[in-house]
């Protein structure tokens, strides 16, 4: 077993001749940790960390928090810890490190919505921030 620089796990079966089979998975260790900052009305960021490195995330904006299921796209069946209905503020390419870091221009209207991430390739969702 070794472990790569993109985070995967390389496992081949001992018992199996070295040509054997073999085969790489990323363990999910913790779920992703979102952190909001800035002033509202203004410049908000949000920033989550320990996301799939160089997947595709999304960020997800209620007025309240709830139970909303999402039904569309690769995360299609995901619980997520918003209530219906979602705005979806954006979606990008994560780093190499994990990290998804998003500004936004937070009008009065938005001060006290709530914002989450959902990692498109394992569809982990990161914790509920709300806008400050």
């Amino acid at each position: 077993m070794a472990l790569r620089e993109d985070g995967f796990v390389w496992v081949t079966d001992p018992s199996k001749p070295p040509d054997g089979s073999a085969y790489v998975f990323r363990p999910r260790i913790v779920d992703p940790v979102a952190q909001i900052s800035g002033t509202c009305p203004g410049t908000i960021e949000v920033r989550t960390e320990d996301l799939t490195p160089r997947g595709f995330g999304s960020l997800y904006a209620s007025s309240q928090p709830g139970n909303a299921i999402l039904d569309s796209g690769h995360c299609t069946g995901t619980e997520v810890g918003l209530a219906a209905p979602l705005l979806l503020l954006g979606e990008g390419k994560i780093d190499p490190e994990g990290v998804d870091l998003t500004t936004l221009s937070a009008d009065a209207s938005d001060c006290g919505y709530y914002v989450q991430t959902v990692d498109l390739t394992s569809c982990a969702v990161s914790n509920v921030v709300q806008v400050p």
